[in-house]
């Protein structure tokens, strides 16, 4: 992972801006620890994001509102994020108690704070 972009979501994750949430990258005022690194990469140019109410990536389907997508991105990473941070997956994984976890899983299972998550991607990645 590129050091200056890992430096900066850390930060991000710190700083208690964000409320975490789960299930989406962004839903009205809650962000998985994924979508905290889309926003970054949104202030950075990278990608813009908008309203599924704006837009409906995925045709018939039916979402709530209050739920942003970047690049068509969802519930994962968006492989134009995932190359610009220099990762190797859109779900990237971390070492947890010598295991490799996904860290949408570890976000999304209310156990790890951003404060955890955090560490791990200081440690891991």
């Amino acid at each position: 992972m590129r050091t200056d972009v890992k430096e900066k979501w850390v930060k991000a994750l710190r700083s208690k801006k964000y409320r975490q949430g789960g299930g989406y990258l962004h839903q009205n005022d809650s962000y998985c620890c994924l979508g905290v690194l889309c926003e970054i990469a949104v202030e950075e140019g990278i990608i813009k994001r908008k309203e599924l109410d704006d837009y409906n990536p995925i045709e018939g389907a039916v979402y709530e509102y209050g739920i942003a997508y970047y690049d068509s991105g969802i519930y994962t990473l968006p492989k134009s994020v995932m190359e610009w941070a220099g990762l190797t997956s859109t779900s990237p994984r971390v070492v947890k108690e010598g295991q490799m976890r996904d860290l949408p899983a570890l976000n999304d299972s209310g156990n790890y704070t951003f404060d955890d998550i955090a560490d791990l991607i200081e440690e891991s990645l």
